[in-house]
């Protein structure tokens, strides 16, 4: 996928050269909200990790895309 939406910092600084800006990025944030919110439905006897975090990523690159259209 040559064409990947903006992911930008989930929680940006003003002024970077003040800090380092080394945080979560835009699309870590949203798989982690997507993982919290899957707990609802998501049986936790699945023990199939890896499924539940493609799940996750794939649903925090539906909300970047999202996000983009503008």
């Amino acid at each position: 996928m040559t064409d990947k939406p903006e992911n930008p910092p989930a929680f940006p600084v003003r002024d970077c050269a003040a800090y380092q800006c080394h945080g979560m990025e835009l699309r870590d944030w949203f798989a982690g909200m997507a993982l919290v919110g899957m707990g609802q439905w998501w049986p936790t006897t699945v023990g199939d990790y890896g499924a539940k975090a493609n799940w996750a990523y794939a649903q925090a690159d539906a909300m970047l895309a999202e996000r983009g259209r503008k």
